[in-house]
């Protein structure tokens, strides 16, 4: 079995991608708006908010999976009037 560290370690980069990810979306869609970036942008949403469930689950702390301080809500955000991201 690989050291616990590796896993640890691999857990908190692919949040803090995950979030790249998400706020480059949200970049996207307020230049664009089109369906495609709300699409992904609400794809973000979810994938945020899943990963930030299940640490909750599992008694992990999100900023071990490099996700402190940072809210899927606040995604939504950038899509206000918009259907599926109000």
């Amino acid at each position: 079995m690989k050291d616990e560290k590796v896993y640890k370690n691999y857990l908190k980069d692919l949040g803090e991608l995950v979030k790249e990810m998400s706020e480059e979306a949200k970049k996207e869609y307020k230049k664009d708006g089109t369906e495609f970036h709300n699409g992904y942008l609400m794809a973000c949403y979810g994938m945020v908010s899943l990963m930030k469930d299940q640490a909750k689950a599992f008694g992990i702390d999100e900023k071990d999976i490099g996700m402190k301080g940072f809210e899927a809500e606040n995604l939504i955000d950038a899509g206000k009037n918009t259907p599926g991201l109000s």
